[in-house]
């Protein structure tokens, strides 16, 4: 596996833990450091694939459309701002947009470069985590 790839595994670990652990549920707190954390990642990523560090993901048209209509619901939440009664929940709702829009794109990245055995593991390790996490605190 190359330096680069590893990395971004690395970083999509960590940012998924974070937010399993640390991610406070509905409350926004954490959202803005985590969150800012992974549009960071994300936009690394994509720089990085553009130097041909990384493969660019292929997610085909599929993809494209889910990808698509997600950014316009991001954005819609934006929009949404201007008239709102409540602007701050708007605000609210667009912020957490933006980091789900996030997470997708590094998830991207991490399933082009990385196979899906490690993915899993990766993934099963911080859901149990998580669980032993959860009963812990009963």
């Amino acid at each position: 596996m190359r330096a680069s790839a590893l990395a971004l595994v690395a970083t999509a670990g960590v940012l998924l833990a974070a937010s399993l652990l640390f991610g406070g549920g509905s409350s926004d707190g954490p959202v803005a450091w985590i969150g800012g954390v992974a549009v960071l990642a994300a936009a690394a990523a994509a720089c990085v694939a553009l130097l041909g560090l990384l493969p660019l993901p292929a997610i085909g048209r599929e993809g494209f459309a889910c990808a698509g209509l997600a950014a316009a619901f991001v954005a819609w939440n934006a929009v949404t701002i201007l008239w709102s009664s409540a602007p701050d929940r708007s605000w609210g709702y667009f912020n957490r947009g933006l980091v789900y829009l996030a997470f997708g794109v590094v998830g991207a990245f991490v399933g082009s470069a990385v196979a899906p055995r490690i993915v899993a593991w990766l993934v099963g390790g911080l859901v149990t985590v998580t669980c032993l996490w959860a009963l812990a605190g009963k």
